[in-house]
């Protein structure tokens, strides 16, 4: 399942992505479908580090979840560890960032 679109306005580089969701969809075409699922992941990944709230790097943990459901099986260890490194490190910053507000 995509991403949701993100409440707030978005940028042109996720409004690329999103769109690019739409045309390429899991049914249609897993492996380009888990890649542009991987790339929002990327793209949020470095505007949520420049925000202080943690919508966006929550939206960062569901894109590349998604896309492991597809490409896990398909793709190299090393792209499918990078993955899971950007997972925890991105769950890490939410931790810290919560932990902090309070």
């Amino acid at each position: 399942m995509p991403v949701a679109p993100a409440v707030r306005g978005m940028t042109p580089i996720e409004e690329v992505y999103r769109a690019a969701l739409v045309e390429r969809t899991r049914e249609r075409v897993p492996p380009d479908w888990a890649a542009t699922q991987k790339n929002l992941g990327i793209a949020l990944f470095a505007l949520g580090r420049r925000e202080s709230g943690t919508g966006l790097l929550k939206q960062v943990i569901a894109a590349c979840e998604a896309c492991l459901t597809v490409g896990e099986p398909i793709w190299r260890q090393a792209k499918v560890q990078a993955l899971h490194f950007m997972i925890g490190a991105t769950q890490s910053e939410i931790s810290r960032r919560e932990a902090r507000a309070h």
